[in-house]
């Protein structure tokens, strides 16, 4: 027993407009699938560069103004960094062979004052202590959850401590028409860094003053009796000075 089979019907206008009109409607959704995507693409790259990225805005940081731009070597000295972001981490280098990473690290380094707040204009402090002369630039990096990241530097002069100036004094001689008085200035010392470069004495009795650049120690005669003010400046060899005075009394032998 056969099974009919019902003829095929020909395809109309209408049906093949409507597969068509189908297909039209699909590619087109996938057109915008594939727009927007690529626009969010440009969005995202967009945002990051101009600091809108999912709502964290590109963060900024200054280093505060130091009091002077000349730092002591062995001295601890704070700084202070002011950032404007979210979520901040800070990184210091400080120019020579120590860094620090995050709050605190590092030699001479302690804890920040400040903790990072979410939002608004915050601030770090850190206290490093340089244990070589010379110029330095100190740098600051801030880094948010997102990785973006801002910088701010300054340079310093770094220097030992000042040299100390002291100074002994002793009558070697006495005669009719003058006094010979010795001073030794060996007492006077300069950091292990540098050196004395000159000892410079000013006698008090309007005489020149005398530089020695090789001896700290030296002679001066007095022509009449009486107290003097002696004073005493040391200059290492990066031009830090020193001075020390003292009072010498000299008196001719009395006469027999």
């Amino acid at each position: 027993m056969s099974v009919p089979i019902a003829p095929l019907e020909p395809a109309t206008s209408s049906s093949v407009a409507t597969l068509w009109n189908k297909r039209l409607a699909w590619i087109v959704l996938l057109l915008v699938i594939v727009a927007l995507i690529a626009g969010n693409l440009y969005w995202l790259q967009w945002a990051g560069q101009t600091g809108i990225t999912l709502g964290y805005p590109k963060p900024t940081v200054k280093i505060a103004s130091l009091a002077s731009s000349t730092l002591t070597l062995y001295k601890a000295t704070t700084f202070k960094a002011q950032g404007n972001g979210r979520d901040l981490k800070y990184t210091w280098n400080f120019g020579d062979t120590s860094s620090s990473g995050g709050f605190g690290g590092g030699p001479g380094s302690s804890t920040p004052s400040n903790q990072p707040v979410n939002g608004g204009y915050h601030g770090q402090e850190i206290s490093y202590q340089y244990q070589t002369n010379g110029n330095h630039i100190i740098s600051v990096t801030v880094i948010d959850p997102l990785g973006q990241t801002s910088n701010d530097a300054i340079s310093v002069q770094v220097l030992p401590p000042p040299p100390t100036a002291s100074f002994t004094a002793q009558t070697s001689t006495s005669y009719w028409f003058y006094d010979q008085v010795s001073f030794d200035a060996s007492l006077s010392a300069a950091d292990p860094s540098t050196h004395i470069a000159s000892y410079t004495w000013d006698f008090g009795d309007n005489s020149r003053p005398e530089t020695d650049t090789y001896s700290s120690s030296t002679y001066h005669y007095y022509q009449q009796d009486g107290t003097y003010t002696v004073t005493l400046t040391v200059t290492d060899e990066l031009g830090q000075s020193a001075t020390y005075s003292n009072k010498v009394t000299v008196a001719k032998p009395a006469s027999n």
